[in-house]
């Protein structure tokens, strides 16, 4: 996994206690056969919390409000569990000065690291039973990461190796003898949309009146991830249904929470919201959400088994060729996006980045069937960040 310059976590083994002369310095094993492992981070910050309409985010700002600490033997058997948390004594320090972790079994050869675990779903574990692909395998779901300063973060290191004297490790602190080293980076598995500037440039005089925006949100999108970096969940016009639509069993229709045959869409509402009393009737008439951008965190694995497809951004609209009569055309699609640092295609989303769309304008022409596949679609412009930003313009269908 590539290092990511924002969540860095060093460990390295000390001896817990005084040393006797029976201790096996060299190995780092005490008396009872165990050992100490010291955590720390690296360049955390405070982070934001929030989802939905919201202010834009900078680079780099990724909380860290709990962490839980699998050490695990060769093979993966999880053989202890540490968990740490912002109500810890020593949270403020930890940033800096790091966590020492006591009593760790010597079969300890692995070590991996669940950032802001709480609440995530994770699977119970059974020490000397429970492997760490339990953990990595676990389906989590993306609903779940859409608050800025509490996404799931993960890393591992498989080679945890002596603490050799060239390594300018050293510890002080009541005799302790650091014995192990390792390093961990911590990457989230979402990206990010902010979409704001709707805006349809050739509407005065076109065959519309104007266009009254119903729903703004994604589509070709995986509703769930795990940690050992797979995606599941399709969800597409198969199973997201055009506002308006008759409810039905297992498909959810776009800007709405909830239905009479699903009931509350808790997994699902957070990829679309409504948009209500918001229309364009000329070339500069532009919708912005009253607190910034619409928000979306998302998986950036593609979908499809053969022709994969990248996430799409769907804008649901009734566009009027009077002040009564509705076309029977209502939405509009990205088809691809360029970057606007370049102007070249974005051909991947990537985990970490921020993908900000500042103007979200199509043309008359863009407006088509709920289904683009049986007419026409659109191209957009992107802003990337580490918890970086990257500017987009979307390309319509």
């Amino acid at each position: 996994m590539k290092m990511n310059k924002f969540f860095m976590l060093g460990l390295a083994g000390l001896a817990f206690a005084a040393c006797s002369n029976e201790e096996d310095l060299t190995s780092g094993v005490s008396n009872d056969g165990t050992k100490s492992m010291y955590l720390k981070f690296e360049g955390l910050s405070s982070g934001v919390s929030g989802r939905a309409v919201e202010e834009g985010k900078t680079a780099g700002q990724i909380a860290l409000t709990n962490f839980t600490v699998y050490f695990t033997d060769a093979t993966g058997v999880i053989k202890k569990t540490e968990t740490l948390n912002d109500d810890a004594d020593d949270w403020a320090t930890i940033g800096t000065a790091g966590h020492l972790f006591h009593s760790i079994p010597n079969s300890v050869e692995q070590v991996y690291v669940v950032g802001n675990a709480e609440g995530k779903n994770l699977p119970a574990v059974t020490p000397n039973t429970t492997n760490i692909s339990a953990v990595k395998n676990q389906a989590l779901q993306i609903a779940g990461e859409q608050d800025f300063g509490d996404v799931i973060l993960f890393g591992g290191d498989t080679q945890i190796a002596p603490v050799t004297e060239g390594d300018g490790i050293t510890d002080d602190q009541e005799g302790h003898n650091l014995l192990y080293k390792a390093e961990v980076a911590l990457a989230p598995f979402v990206s990010r949309f902010e979409v704001k500037g709707i805006q349809c440039e050739d509407l005065t005089g076109s065959k519309y009146k104007k266009i009254v925006l119903e729903a703004i949100g994604l589509m070709d999108y995986n509703n769930r991830f795990t940690l050992g970096g797979t995606a599941s969940e399709e969800m597409t016009i198969d199973n997201v249904l055009e506002p308006g639509s008759t409810a039905v069993k297992g498909k959810y229709i776009f800007g709405e929470t909830t239905d009479s045959q699903n009931g509350t869409y808790t997994n699902y509402s957070w990829a679309w919201d409504k948009i209500i009393g918001a229309e364009l009737a000329k070339n500069d008439d532009i919708h912005n959400p009253a607190a910034g951008y619409y928000v979306y965190q998302f998986s950036p694995a593609q979908i499809g088994s053969t022709s994969k497809k990248n996430v799409q951004i769907k804008l649901a609209v009734d566009a009027y060729t009077d002040e009564t009569t509705k076309d029977p055309f209502g939405a509009v699609v990205t088809a691809s996006f360029n970057k606007s640092s370049d102007g070249q295609p974005l051909t991947a989303f990537e985990a970490g980045k921020i993908y900000r769309i500042d103007s979200y304008k199509f043309k008359v022409e863009n407006v088509g069937p709920w289904n683009p596949d049986e007419e026409i679609c659109v191209n957009v412009k992107v802003t990337v960040a580490d918890w970086e930003i990257v500017a987009l313009t979307p390309v319509f269908e």
